[in-house]
């Protein structure tokens, strides 16, 4: 009947006004992070697991490239007698002393924490008669050695346990990216969607809870 034939033809002319659904697959654009609003959120949790997978292998990437190499040098550097005991650094060595260090990382073994060497550095491992400072551009945090622990300050007890426990730390390093990271995604993700939700609300958008929380949490990707 003619009366079939135009409402499909009305049908057919909605949808090419109208055109196809953004498909949600990159949370990078307003439009894109808009897409996973009404996208399942299956696809919005693996949005989620691809960034944290990517970001977890750019740590270890930087770990592998730009921190280790220092650390390796480091204890190659470390003279063949001296250690950690009740509390003290043993040290008979010169002091103080540059290990090894670059613009990422430093060690250096200053006993009474009185020079500069490293301080340079992102990140400098200042090793002093009592304890260890973390030196960085914010400031120091100084932490203190075990009081009941002996713990070898030399090159043939340290070259080897790192030797052998490298991959493991990066491995490690890998795995606690990822669950910090989603973890923390999924919390402020949640703690986001209802603020989210109220603007859309005020604007009159019509925006469910579960739509918020899905837009909250591809934005922060």
């Amino acid at each position: 009947p003619p009366s079939l034939v135009q409402s499909q033809a009305s049908r057919f002319i909605m949808r090419i006004r109208v055109g196809p659904t953004t498909w949600a697959w990159e949370p990078v654009t307003p439009r894109g992070v808009a897409a996973f609003a009404v996208a399942p959120v299956g696809r919005v949790l693996l949005a989620g697991l691809v960034v944290t997978v990517l970001s977890a292998a750019t740590v270890v990437w930087f770990l592998h490239g730009a921190w280790f190499p220092t650390v390796s040098k480091a204890l190659h550097a470390l003279p063949s007698q001296g250690e950690i005991r009740q509390g003290k650094l043993l040290w008979r060595g010169e002091s103080p002393v540059l290990l090894a260090g670059d613009r990422f990382l430093s060690a250096v073994v200053d006993l009474n924490h009185e020079g500069e060497l490293g301080h340079e550095s992102d990140l400098c491992l200042e090793f002093g008669q009592k304890g260890l400072r973390l030196i960085s551009l914010l400031g120091y945090v100084e932490l203190g050695y075990p009081p009941d622990v002996v713990i070898d300050a030399n090159r043939p007890g340290l070259e080897p346990w790192w030797g052998a426990r490298e991959a493991v730390i990066l491995a490690l390093a890998f795995g606690s990216v990822v669950v910090v990271l989603g973890v923390t995604w999924l919390v402020l993700a949640s703690a986001y969607s209802l603020p989210v939700w109220l603007i859309a609300f005020f604007a009159n958008r019509g925006l469910s809870l579960t739509q918020a929380w899905r837009l909250a949490a591809a934005s922060l990707l």
